[in-house]
């Protein structure tokens, strides 16, 4: 009976440690998922930023 106790006890901490990496594991996917959103954006303005130095460029063009 004691060799069951101790197994399920040590199931329980096992099962205690992976939910606990599934949840970090979640966070970083939260935290990857907002900097993607940030690159998106970031990109987005840079993209805006060429176009006008473009058209500034072309104004001094022969």
């Amino acid at each position: 009976m004691a060799c069951s106790a101790a197994g399920a006890g040590e199931q329980s901490l096992a099962s205690n440690e992976i939910a606990h990496q599934v949840e970090m594991i979640a966070g970083m996917s939260e935290g990857n998922s907002k900097v993607i959103g940030q690159t998106a954006t970031t990109t987005d303005e840079l993209s805006s930023l060429a176009g006008q130095l473009s058209q500034t460029v072309d104004r001094f063009r022969l």
